[in-house]
């Protein structure tokens, strides 16, 4: 059984699927979400407000899809395009007694962080192939995507979040 939850995001109205319970703030799935229409434009001078707009970034081809829809479907002129990767840092391994055990060095954490960075980067060659005039900013964020994604869109003002479906 699932749960339908609700929560604002900049005038947004957003309806997510929680598969569990435990999380009744946190959206695992965007079902429907209610975009801007064109009363956000100015009738004298026919200018759209920027706006900004979050795709989740992650190594999935429905990401790459989520950043299609949303250049080619949502985004005007003077928006800008933020694209999100969260990820969680490297874990510390937990041997089997009190006194085993290991910690990521510095080395292996900064690797890790760039290698999820790569993938930021692809999502801005693809942005641009896509549209070579986007506008693309990326975030590279550590923590938990359930939260990410509901706290980078309410920090930056987002009117819509793209996310691919799984």
């Amino acid at each position: 059984h699932t749960n339908t939850h609700k929560t604002k995001i900049n005038r947004q109205t957003c309806f997510y699927r929680n598969t569990t319970t435990k999380f009744p703030a946190v959206a695992k799935q965007l079902l429907v979400a209610k975009f801007n229409g064109p009363a956000d434009y100015d009738s004298t001078t026919m200018d759209a407000p920027k706006r900004n707009i979050v795709v989740a970034a992650d190594t999935k081809s429905q990401a790459l899809e989520a950043l299609q829809f949303c250049i080619k479907q949502l985004y005007r002129p003077g928006d800008t395009v933020h694209l999100v990767h969260c990820y969680l840092g490297l874990p510390m391994v937990v041997g089997h007694d009190a006194y085993s055990g290991y910690i990521p060095s510095e080395e292996e954490q900064t690797k890790w962080r760039e290698e999820k960075a790569r993938v930021l980067e692809e999502f801005l060659v693809q942005g641009k192939l896509i549209d070579p005039d986007v506008q693309l900013k990326a975030h590279l964020v550590v923590g938990d995507p359930r939260d990410v994604l509901i706290r980078v869109p309410e920090e930056l003002g987002a009117v819509a979040v793209v996310v691919g479906s799984r």
